[in-house]
């Protein structure tokens, strides 16, 4: 009976043991900051979006006569030296056309076609060729790069270095010094467009300046900051 009492106290007095809290040691306070870099991005593409729209008083007439303008537009930019498959079509309707007092007068088709140049200098000429082959608008013209990557890795690099200086900067100023990397994200990534002069092909061509890009990027990162006394 005795050693049941003493074995009973023992594994009581371990329980309390376990349930006593460890002295922790306080948490380092942080440091929070940001780093911004663009990496310039030469375009190598170059997008053309055409609209035609044709009337007729069925829908039938007006799809025809859209079908032919648009033929005639593709003819011409593959003889201008655009790939027939760089001409694609995006968008097509077919609808009624009302007058302001809400009467079906005529039937209206619409067509919208993109265009992919590599070639930078000839955005103008398939603009001018488009529009004489009577095409109704140009929606817009766009730029891209085929690999963007590379770019996006050195804004990376030197937003993160831009952070870890800061953080530094802080912390000295704040006598002491920055400790481990507690998080790094990247919070914001984009484009940015500036201009850039391209000479179009023809003394006559519509003068067009494509937009160099920029790869933005922004990063945040947490770091201990560890005051000069530890």
């Amino acid at each position: 009976m005795r050693y049941a009492l003493v074995l009973l106290y023992l594994s009581s007095a371990a329980r309390v043991g376990a349930q006593q809290p460890s002295p922790t040691t306080p948490a380092l306070p942080e440091i929070h900051t940001t780093g911004a870099a663009a990496e310039p991005l030469a375009p190598d593409l170059g997008t053309v979006i055409i609209g035609t729209a044709t009337k007729a008083q069925t829908p039938g007439r007006a799809g025809r006569a859209n079908a032919r303008l648009a033929s005639a537009i593709r003819r011409a930019l593959v003889a201008l030296g655009v790939p027939r498959d760089s001409i694609v079509t995006r968008d097509y309707t077919s609808r009624m056309n009302v007058d302001s007092y809400g009467r079906d007068t005529t039937f209206l088709a619409t067509n919208t076609v993109v265009v992919r140049a590599h070639n930078l200098a000839l955005i103008g000429p398939i603009i001018d060729t488009a529009l004489a082959e009577g095409a109704s608008e140009i929606r817009g013209v766009e730029y891209s790069a085929a690999k963007p990557e590379e770019a996006g890795r050195r804004a990376l690099e030197a937003a993160t270095r831009e952070a870890r200086a800061n953080a530094d900067a802080m912390a000295r100023s704040a006598g002491g010094r920055v400790g481990r990397l507690i998080e790094l994200t990247t919070i914001r990534r984009g484009w940015e467009e500036s201009p850039m002069q391209v000479r179009g092909e023809g003394a006559n061509a519509t003068p067009i300046t494509p937009s160099q890009l920029n790869v933005q990027v922004t990063v945040e990162g947490r770091w201990e900051f560890v005051p000069a006394t530890q």
